[in-house]
């Protein structure tokens, strides 16, 4: 299944608009608006690297984030949450229970698990 509206909508609206503003106040360039912050986010926490073999250089790829199903959605979400922790010290917001794959609940309490 695609990734849902409300995880779109949570992705938006919560983690690109706090990585947004963190990368700015962390004085990275070139983040301009939301959509400068969402490529930088997928060449950070979904990329592909290509390794020159005759130089060594690493280049991450971003990849899209368009076909991604709810849980590959999800789980591209928490390695941004986690990137922010702990190289910005910054947390972002869990998104509330209905937007996390069912896979990830407890069915005891509908909350998330420990991952």
């Amino acid at each position: 299944k695609k990734r849902s509206n409300s995880q779109n909508g949570w992705y938006w609206a919560c983690i690109v608009a706090i990585a947004m503003d963190t990368l700015r106040e962390s004085g990275e360039g070139g983040i301009a608006d939301e959509q400068d912050a969402h490529e930088w986010l997928k060449r950070e926490c979904n990329s592909k690297e290509i390794v020159n073999e005759r130089t060594g250089l690493v280049t991450r790829i971003p990849k899209s984030t368009s076909n991604m199903t709810t849980p590959q959605f999800y789980e591209y979400c928490e390695r941004i949450r986690q990137y922010f922790a702990e190289n910005f010290g910054v947390d972002i917001p869990d998104p509330i229970p209905q937007l996390t794959p069912p896979e990830q609940h407890d069915q005891r309490t509908n909350s998330p698990q420990p991952t």
